[in-house]
């Protein structure tokens, strides 16, 4: 028994050994590593990188907000152009009748002589009565 035991000593031991040497070889692997040889180059590489990152961002962000005005003012404009004020600026005109502002007229209909009418036009407005109706 004395001789197994001592058997399972030297495989014990040189198991160990051999465990030993592949740590003493990962050990010397990582002092040759360029962490260990130059930490102040992986800091500089990465410095390096974020402030590529930080211009690519500043880029994308900057056509972005251009895009985006761009198409802000396509909408104004869309807006602008069908305005009451721009179609009055072209020459268009509001009527209604006097007593109703609130309603502009789309037809003779219900029109009378001698009704008063205010006209709307884009640099003021005529208040007029109806002569007559055709």
């Amino acid at each position: 028994m004395t001789a197994v035991v001592a058997g399972l000593g030297l495989r014990l031991d040189a198991g160990l050994n051999r465990h030993l040497a592949q740590v003493r070889q990962q050990v010397v692997q990582l002092a040759r590593s360029r962490i260990f040889a130059d930490p102040t180059g992986l800091i500089r590489d990465r410095q390096d990188a974020i402030a590529q990152q930080t211009l690519r961002l500043k880029r994308l962000a900057t056509a972005s907000l251009v895009r985006h005005q761009e198409r802000l003012a396509a909408a104004a404009a869309r807006l602008e152009a069908g305005s009451p004020l721009q179609l009055l600026a072209r020459g268009w005109s509001l009527t209604w009748r006097k007593e109703s502002p609130e309603q502009t007229l789309r037809s003779s209909a219900g029109i009378k002589p001698g009704m008063a009418l205010v006209t709307q036009l884009a640099d003021g407005r005529i208040w007029s009565t109806v002569e007559s109706v055709e």
